[in-house]
């Protein structure tokens, strides 16, 4: 059995793929499984996925390439991983970052001297060393999960043991592909009984303007929203609310990220009025910023003479 499996999935990442490769083939971890997800691409990543492949000849034994007949979307993709996947822990990376040369066996060493369920890192974001705060026990991570310092987000920098994902059928939820790191993770976090910390960079991010991600964040997308929706229903099944602050943030988000789906500004402002009362709890905004909210939101009367002066506050834009 391999120690790690490394689920990597690909769709037009020629012009990125290729670093990634060499941190990955060069792992100091030698009992390591990695499995290439083609997701039909439509460019040459696979092509150079397989010349790279050619020069770490020790490698293809390890190496599996599983090829999706039409593209079907990250979430799928990493599930493909999931299933093919025969290592004692699973982790993911995006073929667009890059990652230590020793950061897999570094993980695995900690997972096995810690005999914990998520073993995470820290992470580097355009090359420059990011360092979050740490909580003790999965569950302490999940409440705090909304947290404007909490580094829980990122699925490629969680090693997770394989027999947690077996025992509760974790899988990203279903038709939903983007943000779907953040629905395996609150998976993930309420399940597990212990995590333990690698508390060094090992895995580089790299943020471009021009990334899936980022000209998503740019504009209304209904799976978005689609996707906080379904965590937040999960929650909510969990039960005695033990994750309420959570549950308040993604209503939080949920409100105040899509007020496109909205004409009518009334009927926006109507919309998860529960959230209202929270709004300073919440530090992605200046304490000023959330207190203008925060007062403008006690009624719509108000808010509909405070936005005449604050621009800011049109959130529904005919």
């Amino acid at each position: 059995m391999p120690s790690v499996s490394v689920i990597i999935p690909i769709f037009n990442v020629g012009n990125y793929i290729e670093r990634c490769l060499h941190t990955l083939f060069n792992q100091t971890l030698q009992n390591i499984e990695f499995i290439f997800i083609d997701d039909y691409t439509l460019d040459n990543s696979i092509r150079i996925l397989e010349e790279i492949l050619e020069q770490y000849p020790h490698r293809k034994k390890q190496t599996k390439i599983i090829r999706h007949q039409k593209n079907r979307g990250v979430a799928v993709a990493r599930t493909s991983g999931i299933e093919a996947a025969t290592g004692e822990y699973i982790i993911h990376c995006d073929p667009d970052d890059y990652i230590e040369y020793n950061m897999y066996e570094k993980l695995y060493k900690c997972a096995k001297t810690n005999n914990a369920d998520i073993i995470t890192c820290n992470h580097f974001l355009n090359d420059k060393p990011v360092k979050y705060n740490y909580y003790k026990t999965p569950q302490e991570c999940l409440k705090n999960l909304y947290k404007k310092n909490s580094h829980y987000v990122h699925l490629v920098t969680k090693l997770i043991k394989a027999d947690l994902i077996d025992k509760y059928n974790i899988s990203p939820f279903q038709n939903i592909d983007f943000e779907e790191d953040l629905n395996l993770i609150i998976q993930f976090f309420h399940y597990a009984k212990k995590i333990a910390i690698v508390n060094e960079p090992l895995y580089h991010y790299c943020l471009r303007e021009n990334s899936l991600s980022t000209s998503l964040f740019k504009k209304f997308d209904s799976v978005r929203l689609k996707s906080l929706e379904a965590n937040l229903s999960f929650l909510r099944k969990q039960g005695k609310g033990e994750y309420r602050k959570l549950e308040d943030y993604l209503i939080y988000k949920i409100k105040f990220s899509f007020p496109e789906i909205f004409n009518n500004e009334k009927d926006w402002f109507n919309w998860h009025k529960e959230c209202h009362k929270n709004i300073l709890s919440f530090d992605e905004e200046t304490f000023k910023n959330r207190a203008i909210l925060w007062i403008s939101m006690k009624n719509y009367n108000l808010f509909n003479l405070l936005k005449k002066f604050i621009p800011s506050l049109n959130y529904v834009r005919r």
